[in-house]
């Protein structure tokens, strides 16, 4: 009996010396669950929570890696774009021929090649950057879900680069002008006026996509011609809008007498096949320079804006009045 005592207190000395030497060979208090398992459980969620970081950490290494390609491609890119400015100012010269700004452009033509190489060949770890895919790409920045950093980066591509805007006041064929500056109407009269194209025309988009030919039918309206060049936005990169104005402008009366008189048109603006009837006083000056007030006129129209579209606004001296249709519809017919 003497002897087993002695061997269980025997054993329990040694399991202790095992622990302290574990313990002092490990530098660690816990190394295993048994020692303290409410500090193994912190110790496990702190472990992962490292673990977590240090990846996160290459995660933000590989993100800088990826942003410092880019940025490097991106220089090159903006050396290309400042050539090409040089050059367009250049070209602009009066002193250059036909055939200088033939060279100029051949020029322009062979770096943005360049730059379409770039765009589309500039890649980390086989992901293109600037080709316009990069889009709300997520870097695991941190060990918790949320803690993202977001990157997008645009295209960089021809195709994708800069704003075209071209505005023009008139259209014109041989015949007719597709927006009239200005029509004078008689009082008592009704208005005459020579709207839309009257002819069938070819119009030639020329884009940063490329180039087409549109048919204009003759009778189109300009919102239907903004119809037709964006219709053709995938071929051309180009879109359009229309807005159709119209002047209307009295001249004083003839006889140097002050009257009042009834002036009518239709309009028609959304209302493409049924016109709205605008009719209203207008009070003609004498030859002191102020043809007419055309309050009441453009009271009238205004009037009529829900069903036509077409707005009016007067000059200072009430004596114009330009009748607007942001969407392009026809004003008259």
């Amino acid at each position: 009996m003497a002897a087993v005592t002695a061997l269980y207190h025997l054993k329990n000395k040694e399991n202790a010396q095992n622990q302290s030497i574990e313990r002092i060979s490990s530098g660690l208090r816990l190394n295993h669950a048994l020692d303290d398992a409410a500090g193994a459980s912190i110790v496990s969620r702190m472990t992962s929570q490292i673990k977590g970081l240090e990846a996160a950490m290459r995660n933000a290494a590989d993100a800088i890696s990826l942003t410092q390609t880019a940025e490097g491609a991106l220089d090159e890119v903006s050396s290309i774009l400042h050539r090409m400015r040089e050059l367009s100012v250049q070209a602009a010269n009066g002193v250059y021929t036909g055939q200088d700004r033939q060279a100029i452009q051949n020029e322009v033509g062979q770096i943005q090649i360049e730059l379409a190489r770039i765009a589309q060949n500039s890649t980390f770890n086989a992901v293109k950057m600037l080709n316009g895919d990069f889009t709300n790409t997520a870097f695991q920045i941190g060990f918790q879900p949320n803690d993202t950093a977001i990157l997008s980066i645009e295209n960089v591509d021809p195709t994708g680069l800069g704003e075209y805007l071209t505005k023009t006041d008139q259209l014109r064929n041989a015949s007719a002008a597709f927006m009239p500056a200005a029509a004078p109407i008689v009082a008592n009269d009704k208005a005459s006026f020579q709207p839309r194209v009257q002819e069938t025309e070819n119009l030639t988009i020329y884009g940063n996509v490329g180039n087409v030919t549109i048919d204009i039918n003759g009778g189109s309206t300009a919102k239907e011609i903004a119809a037709s060049i964006s219709s053709r936005l995938s071929e051309t990169g180009v879109s359009a809008t229309a807005q159709t104005r119209l002047n209307v402008e009295f001249s004083e009366t003839a006889n140097g007498t002050q009257s009042t008189d009834t002036v009518s048109f239709n309009l028609y603006g959304k209302n493409t096949t049924t016109p709205t009837l605008i009719a209203a006083n207008v009070a003609f000056g004498e030859t002191n320079g102020r043809g007419a007030d055309l309050t009441e006129l453009a009271a009238a129209v205004n009037g009529a804006t829900g069903k036509t579209g077409i707005s009016a606004a007067l000059s200072v001296d009430k004596a114009t009045m330009t009748l607007i249709s942001d969407d392009g519809y026809d004003i008259v017919a």
